[in-house]
Order: structure tokens, then C-alpha cells, then sequence
């Protein structure tokens, strides 16, 4: 039934539709609101939960993206987003020279029955065998391991060896336990760890900072086209975000201007992770740092890279980019073909309220 009245609504695509599908079933079962407002939510485009998230009400509802008009955008980039949500035909479609180096080094595909695949840079000296991954592992020190898909596996893994013992997200690992970590590894990429620049760890050390940074690109049919930022943003790790800096898991988000680099003064963090129910901060909640007026280190280098990728990839138009600078440049994460925009409604106001944003989501909403 659910699904039916999505497709009324103008999702249609199998995979968007059944994603929208489940998000609303599990959206609406723990939105606490009354019927009534639920339902007056539904009606407009929009889950449940974003009644409290963003402040919706009758006056205000048409300056957000709702969730159904954003999914009803999909496919963007011509059918060819799976160059972007596929990390591994990402990092192939990366190999040429202009911005190979942007990318960190790919070593190994776990496949779904436990066999390795030799990926680009895995080197050729290791005996490919059981202990491939160990023997890299010692080699490199430290690797990031991420499912091939975001839902796929247990999520990110730093996976590190000091003085011989081995670390899962900082966790000492006993054999057995590496074991099990081993076998659990289905669809599975492992790549080089990307560090942070050193001027971002006295934010926090203890996971690497990555921006997201929403970019559309105003097609030409002939040249091209003009390329702007839609938002753009830093995530910082805390003490609840483990090894990763993602919002989900507690981290936090610094806005920034695209153009200059400059981050702004409030740390956002997702409701439900501050115990005194804090959503802004005006430093970072653990070390206490400031970051506002402060221009991120080697933007300059982030801005013509980025530019550099969206021109390259002449035949899509939306990328939702994750970027961790790093001490010589930056390194890309993955790129994202419809990235979330949930906590971006919050952290930057209605998105419908950007002229950019406004004027690349309502051309291309079917």
C-alpha cells in the first residue's frame, strides 16, 4: 500500500522506491506525532520526523526539499551514477593520469565468498594467499576497509598493527578475534588510510576530518557547463563517533564557505547525541576548539581538485563529494550520486532558499 502511494507520488525506480518505502514504514512507526500531523506530513512530500527536524509547518514547508521530490530526482548524471556509488568502478573510472592521485591507493576486493580480488595497487611482491590482508597490513601499518555499498557488512574499519598487535577501530584484536573479523568480511574494499592534515588534529586526532560538499553542474550542450557548490561542510569525530566522523554516529558538522574556505562559528551534532540535548555548540564538545574565521588548510588545492574531477566526469551533473585533506593535497572518499540532505536542512536552512540549490532541484523534479 505504501509502495503504491509512492508511486502516485512520482517515485517509480525499484531501487529508490523500495528505499523510500522502508524510510517512511520505519520513519512513521517512530515519529511520536499525532496522526494527524503525520499525515499532514505524507501529504506534503515529507517523513514523518522532519515535522520536528526542520520546524515544518504551513507557512514554511515549501522552502525544504521534501524527501519524496528529492528521491523522485533519481537517476541523476544520465544514468551513469553507478561511475559514483560503486566505490570500486569509482576508483576504475579515476585511472585516468589528470586525477588518479586523488584517490587513495586500492589494494584488495573481498569477495562474497571470502576470495581476493588484486585490485590496481596492491603490491605485486605479497604472496597472494590466506594472508594477503596480514601481510599488507604489515607492510602498509594502517588500511581502511569499507563495504563495497553502505549497507552492506559492518560499516568502516581501521584496521591497524602496532608493535605486532592488531587494531579494529582501536580495539586490540586477539587471533581469534581477527579471525572472526576476517571471515565477517564480505564485499569488502581495502585501501590505503588516509590521514588528516596535521592542523586538523588538535580538532580531533583520534578519526580523520572528512568534508562533504554538494556539487551541481549547470549543463551546456555543447561546453560543458557552469559548476556550482551547493553546501559544503567539515565533520569532525568526538568521543562517540569512534573512527569515523560521520554525523550518524555522533560526530559533528562546521559549515564553510565553498569559495574562500572559511569555516563558520557552530558545531551541529544530530539530536539524541549531546546529554544535555544540545544540538550547537560554539567549540568542538570534547577538546573544547574554536574553529570559526578559520580558513581550512590547502583549500585552495581542494577547490581547483574538485573543479578539475567535475569537468573530467563530463557526462554527470550532481556529486555529493566526502574529501579528507591531507598534509600534500586531499584524498576522495567516494562520491555520493544523492547524498542525504537531512541534517543539511538543519545546519544550513531550507535548501529551497539557495538560488542555486532552488534552481537545480526544481528544473529536474518529474
Amino acid at each position: 500500500m505504501v509502495a503504491s502511494y509512492l508511486k502516485r507520488k512520482g517515485i517509480h525506480h525499484g531501487f529508490i522506491l523500495q528505499m523510500t518505502t522502508n524510510g517512511l514504514i520505519k520513519d512513521w512507526k517512530s515519529c511520536m506525532k499525532p496522526l494527524r500531523d503525520k499525515i499532514w506530513a505524507v501529504k506534503r512530500g515529507f517523513y514523518p520526523s522532519r515535522i520536528d527536524l526542520w520546524g515544518l509547518n504551513e507557512d514554511n514547508y515549501t522552502r525544504y526539499l521534501s524527501d519524496f521530490n528529492y528521491r523522485k530526482l533519481f537517476p541523476l548524471n544520465n544514468g551513469f551514477q553507478i561511475w559514483l556509488d560503486d566505490k570500486l568502478t569509482t576508483r576504475y573510472v579515476f585511472q585516468d593520469t589528470r586525477i588518479k592521485d586523488f584517490m587513495p591507493r586500492y589494494y584488495l576486493y573481498v569477495e562474497n565468498d571470502g576470495n581476493y580480488s588484486y585490485l590496481m595497487d596492491f603490491n605485486q611482491q605479497i604472496p597472494k594467499d590466506s594472508d594477503a590482508l596480514l601481510n599488507l597490513l604489515r607492510q602498509e601499518t594502517v588500511l581502511a576497509l569499507k563495504p563495497l555499498a553502505g549497507s552492506l557488512g559492518i560499516g568502516f574499519i581501521k584496521l591497524e598493527i602496532k608493535q605486532g598487535e592488531i587494531y579494529a577501530n582501536n580495539e586490540l584484536l586477539s587471533t581469534e578475534k581477527y579471525d572472526e573479523l576476517k571471515k565477517s568480511l564480505r564485499g569488502y574494499i581495502v585501501t590505503e588510510y588516509c590521514h588528516q592534515h596535521s592542523q586538523l588534529d588538535r580538532v580531533w586526532d583520534k578519526s580523520e576530518c572528512t568534508l562533504r560538499i554538494i556539487m551541481a553542474k549547470f549543463k551546456d550542450k555543447y561546453c560543458g557547463g557552469k559548476t556550482k557548490s551547493i553546501l559544503s561542510y567539515a565533520r569532525f569525530g568526538t568521543s562517540l563517533s569512534s573512527t569515523t566522523s560521520n554525523m550518524s554516529q555522533g560526530g559533528v558538522g562546521v559549515c564553510f564557505d565553498f569559495e574562500t574556505g572559511i569555516l563558520d562559528n557552530v558545531f551541529y551534532r544530530k539530536k539524541g547525541f549531546d546529554k544535555n540535548g544540545q544540538t550547537m555548540h560554539d567549540a568542538h564538545p570534547d577538546t573544547h576548539v574554536i574553529l570559526g574565521g578559520q580558513r581550512l588548510p590547502n583549500w585552495d588545492i581542494v577547490k581547483k581538485g574538485l573543479y578539475d574531477i567535475v569537468d573530467y566526469f563530463s557526462t554527470l551533473e550532481y556529486f555529493g563529494f566526502d574529501v579528507i585533506i591531507t598534509d600534500d593535497g586531499f584524498k576522495i572518499c567516494e562520491i555520493n550520486s544523492l547524498p542525504g540532505l537531512d541534517i543539511e536542512q538543519v545546519m544550513f536552512g531550507p535548501i529551497l532558499d539557495n538560488e542555486v540549490a532552488r534552481q537545480f532541484y526544481t528544473d529536474r523534479i518529474h
